[in-house]
C-alpha cells in the first residue's frame, strides 16, 4: 500500500491498494529496469492563478503557460526521454486568481488552456481531476452577506465544528456559495463529469479507478479551502473528519 500527497492548500491523496501477491510481483518488476512496467502515471499542476493580478503579470503568465504547454508536449512525445504518457492530470487548487470575482473570465481562460493540454496529452476532460484552493474562493460573498460572514467566523474560530456545517443542508449551501463559480467550472472536469464518484458533493469527493488488473486506484479530493478568506488564514482552516471517515475499503 502506498500513499502520496499532492498539493498544498488543497490536499489530494492517491492510495494504491495492491494485493499481497501483486505487491510482490510489482516489487519484482520495479527491481529490474529492463522489465519495468508503468502501472499509472500523471501530470500534477497547481497554483496557476489564471488571469493573475495586474496586466504585467498576466502577460508574464501567458508566456509561462505557453512554454509549459510546449514542455508538456515535448516531454511526453520525446522518445529519447522515455517518459510514459499520463493517465490523468491532477490540478490541486488555485485554478483561478479570485474565484472569477475580479475577472469574470478566469475559469473560461482556464478551460481554454486545459483544452489545449487535453489535445497535446491526448486526454479528455474526464481524465482531468480538479480540487479548489484558497484563490478559488469568492471572498466577496463574505463581505456582502453578514449571515455568511458570521457563520464562517464561527467555524474559523472553532466555535462550531466543520462536521456540523457539512451535514446541514442550509450551512453547506452557505459554504458552497463561496465556491459557486468553481463548481460551475468543475462540472466539466473529473470526477464531477463522470457521474460515478463515491462522494457527490463539490466540497470534496472520492473516486475509484481500475486502469489495470494489477492496480486499483482511489483518488480522494480533500478540500482545505472551505474556510479561506484573507491573509489571516493560518490556524483557522479546518479539514473535518467528514471528508475521510466514510472512505470504503477496496476488495
Amino acid at each position: 500500500c502506498g500513499t502520496g500527497i499532492l498539493g498544498c492548500r488543497s490536499i489530494w491523496l492517491i492510495i494504491n491498494f495492491i494485493s499481497q501477491r501483486n505487491s510482490l510481483s510489482r516489487r519484482t518488476i520495479v527491481a529490474s529496469n529492463s522489465n519495468e512496467k508503468i502501472l499509472f502515471s500523471w501530470i500534477h499542476l497547481s497554483d496557476i492563478h489564471f488571469r493573475h493580478g495586474i496586466e504585467r503579470h498576466q502577460i508574464d503568465q501567458e508566456l509561462v503557460l505557453k512554454a509549459l504547454l510546449e514542455d508538456i508536449s515535448k516531454t511526453i512525445n520525446s522518445p529519447q526521454r522515455n517518459i510514459p504518457r499520463p493517465d490523468s492530470i491532477f490540478i490541486t487548487g488555485d485554478i483561478a486568481y479570485s474565484g472569477s470575482v475580479i475577472y469574470e473570465n478566469e475559469y473560461a481562460t482556464a478551460e481554454k488552456w486545459l483544452s489545449n493540454v487535453s489535445q497535446v496529452t491526448n486526454l479528455s476532460q474526464n481524465q482531468i481531476f480538479v480540487i479548489p484552493g484558497n484563490h478559488d474562493i469568492q471572498r466577496d460573498v463574505y463581505l456582502k452577506d453578514d449571515d455568511t460572514a458570521m457563520f464562517i467566523d464561527l467555524l474559523r474560530n472553532g466555535n462550531r465544528r466543520m462536521e456540523w456545517a457539512l451535514k446541514n443542508d442550509k450551512y453547506y449551501k452557505m459554504l458552497m456559495s463561496r465556491l459557486e463559480n468553481f463548481s460551475k467550472f468543475s462540472n466539466k472536469f473529473a470526477p464531477f463529469c463522470l457521474g460515478e464518484h463515491y462522494q457527490a458533493k463539490h466540497a470534496y469527493w472520492q473516486w475509484t479507478s481500475r486502469p489495470t488488473s494489477e492496480l486499483p486506484i482511489r483518488l480522494i479530493g480533500l478540500n482545505t479551502s472551505l474556510l479561506c478568506q484573507d491573509d489571516n488564514d493560518k490556524g483557522k482552516l479546518r479539514l473535518s473528519l467528514s471528508q475521510i471517515k466514510d472512505i470504503p475499503n477496496l476488495d
